[in-house]
């Protein structure tokens, strides 16, 4: 097919040493590699420091740390609720955390929603005026879920 003046037809990105990558748009680096399991068992390791859970007051506190993204979500929340089978009560601190993207949000929207089927009382502390806070009220994540701090929050579940 000709392709209008001035234009060329797309061809495949070659590399320095030669060999074609794929279409344009898909070249090594950019997101299409295929991940296999070595970097599965690096990812695995990483939501391990990630994931720290500990008791307080008779309740499990969940923190996490980094971002919880696509990258990482499915493993913390498999961490995070296997570590916190027999809680009577859970508080998951969002303190620590720098970026949630929609993966983490859905982590954190199905870790409640099996706390309370197993009928375990849960809060989430978001400190007021953080980022996360904002992404929570922003999509509008249950207030009375919701803690401003770690204190505020097993005050309210050891009531």
């Amino acid at each position: 097919m000709a392709c209008p003046a001035g234009h060329r037809p797309s061809r495949a990105w070659v590399g320095a040493d030669g060999t074609a990558h794929g279409r344009p748009g898909h070249r090594p680096g950019y997101g299409h590699e295929r991940v296999d399991a070595t970097a599965a068992q690096r990812d695995d390791e990483v939501t391990d420091e990630r994931v720290t859970v500990h008791g307080e007051r008779g309740c499990a506190v969940v923190r996490l740390h980094g971002e919880v993204d696509h990258g990482n979500a499915e493993l913390v929340e498999r961490d995070v609720l296997t570590t916190t089978r027999a809680a009577a009560g859970v508080v998951i601190d969002l303190t620590g955390v720098t970026f949630l993207d929609s993966a983490g949000l859905r982590c954190l929207d199905q870790l409640v929603t099996a706390f309370r089927t197993r009928q375990a009382p849960v809060l989430v502390v978001a400190p007021d005026g953080g980022a996360v806070r904002g992404t929570l009220d922003l999509i509008g994540f249950l207030p009375d879920l919701l803690a401003g701090t770690l204190d505020e929050a097993l005050a309210e579940l050891t009531r």
